[in-house]
């Protein structure tokens, strides 16, 4: 997706953020210690099911009636902004089971994704976009808006963290993130690049198999590569201990561990590693109408060979999405900055559950997805 923002634009939008994320890739800390027993698959995904997939454009035009649908999907306010429709595939990507790296993002083809992206006025989040994806639970679509963020090595490529939430429709309701690479104009090989995660509650049909069709035939970029993690046993942690900024309300911290999505839906079924990936500390520091400004640390074992730090900026949002009790979703959206080194450029998202009013509940093991250029490095021994 190209934008029309200025780097000072860009800028501006970072600081309003007010959202920290710093980030250690930490090998040999992280290689040898395990967490206790993981909760059971109910506790760790809440009254829902969590997919995480890795799509790729197919090279095909967008059909009209595909056009059509992206025009309903996006409604008269955001289809006059649009700017591209895509037609791709969704694949289960293999993960290292230690440390959340994607070794093989096409390891296995799953389905279609469709959708369409625009750009608006707004500086915070000026992207927009809607998509409509076959899952096992059934189809959903997703519509919502996105931050749009200029790379500072690729000339006009961008990165986007979208905050989706699912369309209500057939009883099922949730949320959908991305964590999205963008090239328009193909100047350093592929359209786009994305690791989406879902959040998916209530009843539905199987969607229809898909039969396979050739994979894409356009390059990926060089060294975009993508960590996947879930964040299990999130409790509060004391203000005076934590480390948090000035201003902090309220904190918690989580450890990270490291889930392969299963290899014909990229539903996350099986339990995760129950070796420690790493581990995150979020530091809340105040809600402001359905934002809420958050620092967070997270340390992970990223396959770098070193200490590596990556310092990033976001918002977490908050919203209800049609839970029974007082489950909201919870779904964040960071950039990193300098120091970059594990981690030169590119996207953060979360996508998990809280109890409304209380931020450091942790209602269910949020998806990490950490992506952009950088080297990351080999899977570690």
């Amino acid at each position: 997706m190209s934008t029309l923002m200025s780097r000072p634009a860009i800028r501006h939008v970072l600081r309003a953020a007010a959202v920290t994320v710093a980030l250690t890739a930490t090998a040999a800390g992280l290689a040898a210690p395990a967490s206790a027993a993981l909760p059971s698959r109910a506790t760790l995904d809440g009254p829902g099911r969590i997919y995480a997939i890795r799509t790729f454009e197919s090279g095909n035009e967008a059909t009209a009636e595909q056009k059509a649908a992206c025009k309903v999907g996006m409604g008269p306010e955001w289809s006059a902004t649009q700017i591209s429709a895509l037609d791709a595939r969704y694949y289960a990507p293999e993960i290292d089971e230690r440390t959340g790296l994607v070794t093989d993002p096409d390891a296995r083809q799953v389905g279609p994704i469709f959708g369409c992206v625009g750009v608006t006025g707004s500086l915070k989040q000026p992207g927009t976009s809607w998509g409509r994806i076959p899952l096992s639970l059934g189809t959903i679509e997703a519509r919502g808006r996105c931050s749009l963020r200029l790379s500072p090595s690729l000339a006009f490529a961008t990165y986007s963290g979208c905050i989706l939430p699912v369309t209500p429709q057939d009883g099922k309701s949730g949320m959908v993130t991305s964590a999205s690479y963008t090239d328009l104009l193909k100047l350093h090989g592929t359209t786009t690049g994305s690791i989406w995660t879902a959040f998916v509650a209530g009843a539905g049909t199987a969607s229809t198999p898909v039969q396979p069709v050739p994979a894409p035939t356009v390059p990926t970029v060089a060294n975009l590569k993508h960590v996947v993690l879930r964040s299990v046993g999130q409790r509060s942690t004391p203000l005076l201990s934590s480390g948090c900024p000035f201003g902090t309300l309220s904190a918690a911290r989580a450890d990270l561990h490291a889930q392969t999505p299963d290899p014909q839906t990229a539903e996350l079924i099986s339990p995760p590693n129950a070796a420690l990936a790493g581990w995150v500390k979020l530091c809340f520091q105040g809600t402001y109408g359905l934002s809420t400004f958050t620092t967070a640390y997270l340390t992970v074992n990223a396959g770098t060979a070193s200490s590596n730090v990556i310092k990033a900026e976001g918002t977490c949002y908050h919203r209800e999405i049609g839970l029974a009790g007082d489950l909201r979703s919870q779904a964040c959206d960071f950039e990193p900055v300098t120091p970059k080194i594990a981690l030169r450029e590119g996207v953060i998202t979360s996508n998990g559950l809280v109890h409304a009013g209380n931020l450091t509940s942790g209602a269910n093991a949020a998806v990490w997805v950490i992506g952009g250029l950088g080297p990351f490095g080999t899977p570690t021994s």
